[in-house]
């Protein structure tokens, strides 16, 4: 990944709900965004709640889930060349797990000789 040029740069990361990312880095898992959910399997979601359901939720009670832009987990990573990232949604992330992620692009990294090298 190129960032603006440079070999090490500090890139800000957005993640909401129970899409998210993990940051690979020379064979390992550097960082994994953790999932935002009210409860289980209730992940935060951006929706705009239609006026007739509000009305319903007024009479009987209770208030409908309700997730903004502002309610996302805002990161920041610093990416060096040779880092691997992978933004996925909740379809890859309930079924391969971090490791199972990095395993897989491990074999495709270690066979162009693109993790041979370097630090942690």
């Amino acid at each position: 990944m190129s960032v603006q040029g440079r070999e090490y740069a500090d890139q800000p990361a957005l993640s909401l709900g129970d899409s998210g990312f993990v940051q690979l880095r020379l064979n390992a898992v550097h960082y994994y965004s953790n999932p935002q959910t009210h409860a289980f399997n209730t992940p935060y979601q951006l929706s705009i709640i239609p006026p007739k359901i509000l009305a319903r939720s007024r009479i009987f009670g209770g208030m409908p889930l309700r997730d903004l832009p502002r309610d996302a987990s805002v990161t920041s990573h610093v990416v060096r060349h040779g880092d691997v990232l992978i933004f996925a949604t909740d379809g890859v992330w309930d079924n391969l797990s971090s490791s199972q992620v990095l395993k897989i692009v491990s074999e495709e990294m270690a066979e162009f000789k693109a993790w041979m090298t370097g630090d942690k």
